[in-house]
Parts: C-alpha cells; structure tokens; sequence
C-alpha cells in the first residue's frame, strides 16, 4: 500500500512538472509576443508623430504661399 502511496505521488509530481514546463513555454511566448508588439508600437508611434511634424510644417507652409498670393493679388489690385 505504501508503495502505491508513493508511486502515485511520484506520478503526480512528474505530471505536475511537465505541465508547468508545458506552461513556462507557452507563457515565454506570450512574453515574446508581447514584446514584439510594445517595439511595433512604439514605432507606429514614432511614424505617427513624424507624419503629424510633417503635416504641420505643410499646413505653415500653405499658409505661408496664401497670405504670399494674397499679397501678389493687392500689389497687382493697387496697380491697376
């Protein structure tokens, strides 16, 4: 009896451990994929925010040539 006792014991030690292995495995993937997707975003991020500096110096810049065509067009106006 104390034999099967403690191979039963034994069983559920080496199930327990193979599933835990199992789950380090799985859990380290997850950790990974994690990862992966934090760098992603952090560089959508990035791009993000360097498309944004790029429309804002366009919005200044069609600013800039409309009050210039403005400009042109009184010049032009006070001529005639």
């Amino acid at each position: 009896m104390l034999k099967t006792v403690g191979m039963l014991l034994i069983g559920i030690l080496i199930g327990a451990i193979g599933g835990g292995g199992h789950f380090y495995h799985k859990f380290d993937y997850a950790r990974g994929a994690l990862a992966a997707a934090k760098n992603e975003a952090a560089s959508a991020s990035k791009a993000l925010r360097e498309r944004e500096e790029q429309l804002r110096k366009a919005k200044a810049d069609l600013a800039a040539s409309e009050n210039a065509v403005k400009e042109a067009v009184k010049a032009r106006e006070s001529l005639v």
